[in-house]
């Protein structure tokens, strides 16, 4: 695989969108597609019915959900590319999830970061603190992927 392609949408939930949001995958061609702004959560039965929905005809799919209302991200992907979700670092101010991303001897690795608007207390230099010391800090990773990287970005309904 040479390209990657790569969608990125703040869903504002996934709810009755993912049937959408996969004919948008598969007709863009999409490798994978990340979604912030889930809005699931990990106690309700919803969270398998939209995995379903998202992870067919040649794709799967991975969630970090928010414990609370809100947040979460999504990423769903072909299921020619294999795909480990890398744990290292739970953030207070932002989300954050990391997935170590390999097809046909080449890798990357895909973070993604989304900084919720207007949270009580986590103003921008709270943000800015952890995100720096945090993150950047603790496991610098460098970009070490041979692949081209297109982003595509469409915005839906």
């Amino acid at each position: 695989m040479e390209n990657i392609r790569i969608c990125y949408l703040n869903a504002q939930s996934l709810r009755g969108k993912d049937i959408l949001l996969h004919q948008y995958l598969q007709s863009a061609q999409m490798d994978l597609g990340i979604f912030v702004e889930t809005w699931l959560d990990d106690t309700r039965d919803v969270v398998r019915q939209q995995a379903t929905d998202l992870a067919k005809d040649g794709f799967k799919c991975e969630f970090v959900n928010r414990s609370g209302p809100g947040g979460g991200i999504a990423l769903v992907y072909k299921d020619s590319l294999d795909v480990t979700a890398i744990v290292d670092v739970t953030p207070v101010t932002f989300e954050k999830a990391t997935w170590k991303i390999q097809s046909g001897g080449k890798h990357a690795t895909v973070t993604v970061v989304y900084r919720p608007p207007g949270r009580p207390g986590m103003g921008i230099s709270k943000f800015q603190d952890e995100f720096l010391s945090g993150i950047l800090c603790s496991s610098p990773k460098k970009p070490t992927s041979p692949w081209r990287l297109q982003h595509t970005c469409k915005r839906l309904g």
